[in-house]
């Protein structure tokens, strides 16, 4: 299993979501992102790293190589219209679906990703109409470098 680091999982699920019909990267990092609805739009998402943790124990020997498993945080937004409150909402239910499909669907082979839930909620950023913002956490299983 060849080792990975944190930030290059985090590239590596950005660049397919960007790849998706719509869909851009925030500006923002994870942290940040929807505190200023002023520079936010409709379908941006962001990717924040929690933690990374050993998965297997290494019975007190240095090695170069451990086990992991890394949280990966994906946020993202969709406008919710005064008009199409309702059909929006689904449709930002929906597109975390898609977000979610194709992140499994377009893995690396030498990671296993793991669906730890999604925390839909929305929040009246006013703009051009109100923001849902979803929350999709994810465990991935990885071999992460000490050396």
């Amino acid at each position: 299993m060849t080792a990975t680091s944190p930030s290059e999982i985090r590239g590596s699920i950005a660049t397919t979501l960007e790849a998706l019909s719509g869909w851009t990267e925030s500006r923002w990092v994870y942290d940040f992102m929807a505190y200023d609805a002023s520079t936010e739009i409709h379908q941006t998402f962001a990717l924040g790293v929690g933690a990374t943790n050993p998965t297997a124990p290494t019975g007190g020997r240095r090695k170069a190589v451990v086990e992991a498993e890394t949280e990966i945080l994906v946020r993202y937004l969709w406008r919710i219209r005064g008009d199409a409150a309702i059909t929006d909402y689904d449709a930002a239910l929906d597109a975390g679906d898609d977000l979610l499909v194709a992140i499994h669907a377009n893995w690396p082979l030498y990671t296993h990703v793991i669906f730890r839930g999604v925390l839909p909620r929305f929040v009246p950023i006013e703009l051009e109409g109100r923001y849902f913002i979803g929350e999709i956490r994810l465990g991935v299983k990885h071999a992460y470098a000490l050396t």
